[in-house]
């Protein structure tokens, strides 16, 4: 789901049936409102139950003008991201899950982190460590805008 300003993600797994079959069935089809029915503007309508997880996302400077798309029951709330900087979205950590793992013991790093948590995520990984996320079900509360990008291997 994507405009200019805001854009929702989800995550599902089908039930009953293989990916292909389900993105092959004409009867799963619908289009953009006031668009032609080609492939282009062709969406899948995804059953609620199968959805693992979601994000909206709006863009900062556009905030008042975004309507949510998810249920609250995907995800209830949302994230905002200032455009042409180069930030990047970040997921928070489950501090007390993530610490609760015995073989997290010596492994986690803290300070030097945008995380409210104060746990560096990918320096506790590059030791050994198993990072919990946190999944509440609200982007707002789940997410954090960093000032620079996530780049693998950095």
């Amino acid at each position: 789901i994507n405009s200019a300003n805001r854009s929702a993600f989800f995550i599902f797994q089908t039930k009953g049936i293989t990916p292909a079959e389900f993105a092959n069935n004409t009867d799963n089809y619908t289009y953009m409102p006031g668009k032609a029915a080609t492939a282009v503007n062709r969406c899948l309508k995804v059953p609620n139950e199968w959805i693992l997880d979601g994000v909206e996302v709006y863009s900062a400077g556009s905030i008042n003008n975004c309507q949510k798309r998810l249920t609250d029951d995907i995800d209830a709330g949302y994230i905002s991201l200032t455009n042409k900087l180069g930030h990047s979205e970040y997921r928070n950590v489950d501090k007390s899950a993530t610490e609760a793992l015995n073989e997290n013991k010596g492994k986690l790093v803290y300070g030097d982190s945008t995380d409210p948590s104060g746990i560096d995520a990918e320096a506790s990984i590059k030791k050994g460590a198993h990072i919990i996320y946190l999944d509440t079900n609200n982007s707002d509360r789940d997410f954090h805008e960093r000032q620079t990008f996530s780049v693998r291997g950095k």
